[in-house]
C-alpha cells in the first residue's frame, strides 16, 4: 500500500532562498576626499604678470601714490614663488616720501645691482628730498638715483603737500639741474611719462625744451604734463603767441604721445588747439586733462575743435575738466564716440555763460560711456537742470556700459522748491541707472544749495531759530544737529553765540 505524501517541507528542492531583511536607510556612501593639487589651487601657480597685477591692486593705497609696504613685506616671506613678483611691486614705485627712506633706497641701489631694473616710477617731492640738508643725510641726489635706476619709466618732480606760501618759496629755490638731461642720456633711460613745471625753470626756454625732447630718453614719451605754463600774450607783449606755438611744436615732436595733462596753464587756449591739430596730424590721444585752465572755453574754435580733430575723434577715451571757469557743458555736443570716462567739475567762480548746450539732447552722450561725473553744476532755474537730467534719462537705454555715475547739482532756489525737485528727479535718475547702484562701481545724485561743500556747518547752525515758517516741523539733518547741540528754543531768543536769530536760514536743506 503506497505511503501518503509527507507534509514535511522538502529541504532539498531548488526553491528560492529567502532574502535577508533590508534596512530602510540607504547604505552609507564612501566619503569623497579632496586631493589638494598645488599646481591647480595655489596662488603661486598663477603666471608672473597676473601675480604682479593682483599685488599692485592689493597694495594700492587711496590717498598715496606709494604702495602699502607693510603688506608687501609680509607677502615676501610667504613662499619663494611670491618673492619675485612682490619684490617687483615693492620697488615699482619705491617710497621716497621721507628723507631716511630715500637715502636707504639710494644705498640699496648702490649695493644690489639686481634691484636697479625694478624701479619704474620715481615721485620726488621738493621738500624734503631736494631742498632739505638735514644731518646726517644731507640733500638727496636725484642725478645719482636716475643714473643707477636705468629702468625708470616715469618721473614726477613735484611740491610736497604743504601751504602755498611755503611751496612757492621752495619752488623758487630749486631748478631743473642742467646736467640732469645728460645723466638720463648716459644712463640709457627711456621715459614714458614726464611732467614739466614752469616754476622749476629759470625761464621757459622753448628752444631748450625742443632740444631736451630730441634726446633719446624723451623721444618715446607717452604721457606729458604741463604745469604752470603761462601765455606771454599779455601786457607789453600783447599778441605774442610764440609760447603756444612752441608748446604745440614740442608735443607734436612726440610720435608716441597718448596722454596730455594741463594744470594752471593759460597756454591752453584756442590758438594752442589750432596749432596742435595743425602740427601733429598723425598723433592720436587717448586721455586729456585740464585743471585750472582759465582760457579753456567751449567755443567751437577751442576745446570742441580739439575734440573733433583727428587727434581725439577716434581714439579719446578719457576727458577730465576741473575748475576751468570759461568752459561750460556746451562741449558735450562735440564729444567723440569713443569716450568712456567723462569728469567735469565746475569752477567756484561765478560765470555769466550758460552752463548747458541749447538744447541738450540724448545723442550728445557717447554710447561707450562707462563713467560720468558732473560736480558742482550751478543752475539758476529748474528748467535747465531738468533738461540736463532728461537728456541723461532718455539716453540711459543706449548707455548700457555705464557703471559709475555721480551728479551734484547746485540749485539757486528756495529749500521747499529744491526739496520737491529732489523728490521728483532723484528716483527717476536712480531708476534709469539702477545698475550703477546695484551692480556697478557706485551712483550718487545730489541737489544742494550754494553753501561751500567743505563747510557742512556754519555759524547759523548754532543759533536759535526765530518764528520762521520752519517751526518744529523742520526735518533736515542740520536742524536736528542744531537741536542736539543745545540751541533748541524757538521763541526767537539769543543763541549760544550771543546773536539773536529772528528769521529762518536760507542755507537749510529741509525736506517735508
Amino acid at each position: 500500500m503506497p505511503k501518503a505524501p509527507s507534509t514535511r517541507r522538502n529541504l532539498t528542492t531548488n526553491q528560492p532562498s529567502r532574502k535577508p531583511p533590508t534596512s530602510s536607510k540607504p547604505p552609507p556612501r564612501p566619503k569623497k576626499t579632496t586631493i589638494y593639487n598645488p599646481n591647480k589651487h595655489s596662488l603661486a601657480s598663477l603666471p608672473y604678470h597676473i601675480l604682479t597685477t593682483i599685488l599692485h591692486y592689493a597694495a594700492s593705497t587711496p590717498n598715496s601714490p606709494f604702495p602699502d609696504t607693510t603688506l608687501l613685506l609680509k607677502t615676501l616671506t610667504l613662499c619663494r614663488t611670491l618673492y619675485e613678483p612682490t619684490l617687483a611691486v615693492l620697488y615699482h614705485t619705491p617710497p621716497t616720501n621721507t628723507l631716511p627712506c630715500a637715502h636707504r633706497l639710494l644705498r640699496t641701489l648702490r649695493e644690489r645691482v639686481h634691484v636697479r631694473p625694478l624701479v619704474k616710477a620715481l615721485i620726488a617731492d621738493i621738500e624734503p628730498l631736494l631742498v632739505t640738508r638735514a644731518a646726517p643725510w644731507g640733500a638727496w641726489d636725484i642725478r645719482e638715483f636716475l643714473s643707477l635706476a636705468s629702468g625708470v619709466r616715469e618721473v614726477d618732480i613735484r611740491h610736497a603737500r604743504v601751504s602755498s606760501v611755503r611751496a612757492g618759496a621752495m619752488g623758487r629755490s630749486w631748478r631743473y639741474p642742467s646736467e640732469l638731461w645728460n645723466v638720463l642720456d648716459q644712463a640709457g633711460v627711456l621715459l614714458h611719462g614726464w611732467t614739466w613745471r614752469g616754476e622749476f625753470m629759470e625761464r621757459i626756454d622753448l628752444d631748450e625744451l625742443k632740444r631736451v625732447h630730441s634726446l633719446r630718453p624723451f623721444s618715446g614719451l607717452r604721457r606729458v604734463g604741463l604745469v604752470g605754463i603761462e601765455s606771454n600774450d599779455e601786457g607789453a607783449t600783447a599778441g605774442d603767441l610764440s609760447r603756444e606755438e612752441g608748446c604745440a611744436e614740442v608735443l607734436a615732436s612726440l610720435g608716441a604721445l597718448r596722454e596730455v595733462a594741463f594744470e594752471d596753464c593759460s597756454v591752453a587756449n584756442e590758438h594752442f588747439s589750432s596749432e596742435l591739430t595743425t602740427r601733429a596730424p598723425g598723433a592720436r590721444l587717448t586721455k586729456l586733462s585740464f585743471t585750472n585752465c582759465p582760457r579753456l572755453t567751449s567755443s567751437e574754435d577751442n576745446l570742441p575743435s580739439l575734440l573733433q580733430s583727428p587727434l581725439c575723434s577716434t581714439t579719446l577715451t578719457s576727458l577730465t575738466i576741473t575748475n576751468s571757469p570759461s568752459c561750460t557743458l556746451s562741449f558735450t555736443l562735440f564729444l567723440p564716440p569713443t569716450l568712456q570716462t567723462l569728469s567735469y567739475t565746475a569752477s567756484s567762480i561765478p560765470s555769466p555763460l550758460s552752463i548747458l548746450p541749447i538744447p541738450p539732447t540724448p545723442t550728445q552722450w557717447p554710447q561707450d560711456l562707462t563713467s560720468l561725473t558732473l560736480n558742482l553744476i550751478k543752475f539758476t532755474s529748474q528748467t535747465a537742470c531738468s533738461a540736463l537730467l532728461s537728456s541723461l534719462i532718455s539716453a540711459a537705454p543706449r548707455l548700457s556700459a555705464m557703471h559709475d555715475i555721480a551728479i551734484w547739482c547746485i540749485l539757486d532756489m528756495d529749500w521747499r522748491a529744491r526739496g520737491t525737485f529732489r523728490e521728483t528727479w532723484e528716483p527717476r535718475v536712480k531708476s534709469a541707472f539702477q545698475r550703477c547702484w546695484t551692480g556697478g562701481s557706485g551712483g550718487e545724485v545730489r541737489f544742494d544749495n550754494s553753501r561751500p561743500a567743505e563747510r557742512i556747518f556754519s555759524e547759523r547752525d548754532f543759533l536759535d531759530f526765530g518764528n520762521g515758517a520752519g517751526g518744529e516741523g523742520g526735518g533736515g539733518r542740520r536742524n536736528r544737529a542744531s537741536r542736539g547741540t543745545g540751541g533748541g528754543r524757538r521763541s526767537g531768543g539769543v543763541g549760544i553765540l550771543g546773536v539773536r536769530r529772528t528769521a529762518e536760514s536760507d542755507d537749510e536743506d529741509y525736506t517735508e
